[in-house]
């Protein structure tokens, strides 16, 4: 990423010779362009497109803005990982097609009725981190276009950049509370074939033991009142004086940050 030739020098002026971290792109003030740029000491920087370091209450509202916007970045990034979570389910899909044609004609209503669960389940999972992993795509295409000296970021970008989150969290969630509601029924079902296939049915026994494995480690780490704190939060993401007060906050924490002339 090419930083500005006149930049460079006054990045490099008030860095005191630590590392820093540079936002290519321009921000868009009410009175001009302007660049960001975050030390390693945690200071942050706002500096105007012709080389100049205004005063903090000139650039408070575009420094609050690629703030918020890499801060929406970094959650990308963390989101992914999350999602990755779920890749073992791919296998576990694959382990009931097999299972599948090989129980249901000897298995009880009851327990055909808890495989079911169980591949619903499964397909369920998939389904929503498909969809919230299309939804993180795209807002991860959407921010990469800022890692751009062409580009500029607006408040309207940020608002973008607030649309994605939304259902990219939605459906994470929605992935965990899938497997808490069926797992009464996956955890009947795999008591029930631990308990009737014998290690001599080599091939069902090996399915089996893998399937349980899977089994005992979907929701590994989940704890149900983390339902609750989301959907609370979303209500309080709704209330547009809670979110006055959380920016509020964050503003002080940024004038704080701030090395601009106060």
């Amino acid at each position: 990423m090419k930083i500005p030739k006149g930049i460079f020098p006054v990045i490099l002026k008030h860095g005191e010779g630590e590392g820093f971290h540079f936002l290519p792109c321009r921000v868009k003030g009410e009175k001009g362009f302007y660049y960001y740029v975050h030390y390693a000491s945690n200071r942050m920087l706002m500096i105007r497109e012709d080389g100049t370091v205004p005063p903090y209450e000139e650039v408070k509202s575009p420094l609050c803005l690629a703030t918020f916007f890499l801060g929406h970045c970094q959650s990308l990034e963390e989101m992914r990982d999350l999602y990755a979570i779920y890749n073992p389910f791919f296998t576990v899909e694959k382990l009931l097609h097999k299972l599948d044609p090989l129980l249901r004609p000897v298995l009880a209503h009851d327990m055909r009725h808890a495989l079911d669960v169980f591949i619903e389940a499964v397909t369920s999972v998939l389904e929503y981190k498909r969809r919230g992993e299309e939804v993180l795509s795209q807002a991860e295409a959407y921010a990469k276009q800022f890692m751009n000296e062409e580009a500029v970021l607006t408040r309207r970008d940020f608002d973008e950049m607030e649309r994605f989150r939304k259902p990219i969290v939605y459906h994470l969630h929605q992935m965990d509370k899938v497997q808490v509601d069926s797992y009464q029924d996956r955890e009947k079902l795999v008591r029930y074939l631990g308990s009737s296939i014998s290690f001599y049915q080599i091939r069902l026994w090996w399915l089996y033991r893998r399937l349980k494995v899977y089994h005992d480690r979907m929701l590994e780490g989940y704890a149900p009142e983390e339902e609750e704190d989301v959907n609370e939060l979303e209500r309080k993401l709704a209330d547009a004086k809670w979110r006055t007060k959380v920016e509020e906050k964050d503003l002080e924490e940024i004038e704080k940050l701030a090395i601009n002339p106060k």
